[in-house]
């Protein structure tokens, strides 16, 4: 009994804080997810290092509950405003830099790091896919404050999205060859790729088509419907990756964008629920994932090296030559993209919780991990706390409103920052 009073009394306080903070850093340059990090490291620094807090319970990031249930979630949250014509208008940058760019940062950060820690080049390379894929919920979080043209928001989260899939997949081969011991050829590694993608994508889509035409003919129970939405983003997840073993988020983020597309029976108010609940759902499980994980964060003993600056430089440097380099290859093939646009492109790549759950499904005793969670934690700190602060200042000198005149300006935007102009 005084454990489940314990559980609620914590719940309640954790939602109120959660609540105040949502609403108290709506103009703040760093984003709602950056203080919810702030907050839960200082909270395991409390607890560790003071005397007066030693009784609060230990909270760290499950990564099975990361990966299968609040990454599923918020995947769902941010592909339900990402629509299959948007990803069609802009498919080519999208697919070049959420693979080939992915591809080119496991290599450009993982080579170096494997030379600067003195290891293996498997295993920098399985460090380097940790860190490779930005995080869409980071990234989702930070651009909902700023104003930016449609086309450049598409890209962002098109490749936020989309990255984190071929992150995970070159995570799980890098996995088996470097820790398992296994054999990979180019052949079986391609096979695994183009399966693990297009399995998720049918999958997703025939989920999301189900749902989409059940739905239309509820038009009675709008609350049933949204609930049942829920379930779609958790079980197109789940069933992709445990019964296809292909990409639960491939599975998810197609099952919110084939859903959106199918059903078309929703009224005005039950769009506005449905809006709504999703909206809670993503604040609340933002609030959770970044909360644990500021207090994994805050529980890690760090390893102090010259390594952990390099490590921030060659992320910077590997982003420098995958977007700017990505831009001149772009242009190449006449999709060009304006020079402003990839200046916010490179300070979009923000990494999150996905890299540390990845890294956490390691084993403990792996004898790498304590100095590649180090390193993991410090680039997280460094792009969610920093990059808003560098796009503000940008975007404060720079209006991409004039970019193009024929390019829609981003319309869901609601949380808007009064930018200072310097003098």
């Amino acid at each position: 009994m005084d454990q489940l009073i314990g559980f609620l009394s914590g719940t309640c306080l954790f939602l109120a804080i959660a609540s105040i903070v949502f609403h108290y850093t709506k103009n703040l340059i760093v984003p709602f997810v950056g203080w919810m990090l702030i907050i839960g490291t200082s909270y395991s620094i409390l607890r560790t290092k003071t005397e007066i807090f030693t009784d609060w319970p230990p909270l760290t990031l499950d990564p099975e509950i990361v990966l299968h249930l609040l990454v599923p979630l918020l995947i769902f949250e941010s592909g339900r405003k990402f629509g299959i014509r948007d990803f069609e208008k802009e498919k080519i940058p999208i697919t070049f830099f959420s693979i080939i760019g992915v591809i080119l940062t496991v290599f450009l950060f993982g080579y170096p790091i494997s030379l600067l820690l003195n290891i293996p080049l498997t295993h920098g390379l399985l460090l380097g896919a940790i860190i490779a894929p930005t995080d869409p919920i980071a990234v989702n979080a930070v651009f909902t404050k700023f104003i930016v043209p449609k086309r450049l928001k598409v890209q962002m989260e098109g490749e936020s999205l989309f990255n984190d899939a071929t992150g995970v997949l070159l995570f799980t081969m890098m996995f088996g060859i470097a820790i398992e011991n296994q054999q990979a050829s180019p052949d079986n590694a391609i096979f695994f790729f183009l399966w693990s993608i297009g399995i998720a994508m049918l999958i997703g889509s025939l989920m999301g088509w189900i749902v989409g035409t059940l739905l239309n003919t509820w038009k009675e129970n709008e609350l049933a419907g949204t609930i049942l939405t829920l379930s779609l983003a958790i079980a197109a997840s789940l069933i992709t990756e445990t019964v296809f073993h292909a990409s639960g988020i491939i599975g998810a983020l197609f099952s919110a964008m084939v859903f959106m597309k199918t059903e078309t029976t929703m009224g005005k108010s039950e769009w506005k629920t449905f809006d709504t609940f999703w909206n809670h759902i993503g604040v609340v499980s933002n609030s959770v994932l970044f909360f644990l994980l500021g207090s994994s964060l805050g529980q890690q003993e760090f390893f102090m090296s010259w390594v952990l600056l390099w490590a921030v430089i060659l992320l910077a440097v590997s982003r420098i030559i995958v977007v700017y380099g990505g831009g001149l290859i772009l242009r190449v093939i006449h999709n060009k993209i304006p020079l402003s646009w990839q200046n916010i492109l490179y300070f979009g790549g923000i990494r999150g919780a996905i890299s540390v759950a990845l890294l956490l499904t390691i084993p403990e005793d792996y004898v790498y991990r304590d100095p590649f969670l180090s390193i993991a934690f410090v680039l997280i700190i460094f792009t969610l706390i920093l990059n808003p602060i560098f796009i503000n200042r940008y975007l404060s000198k720079h209006n991409l409103e004039e970019v193009s005149s024929d390019d829609e300006i981003t319309v869901e935007i609601k949380a808007k920052i009064k930018i200072k102009e310097n003098p």
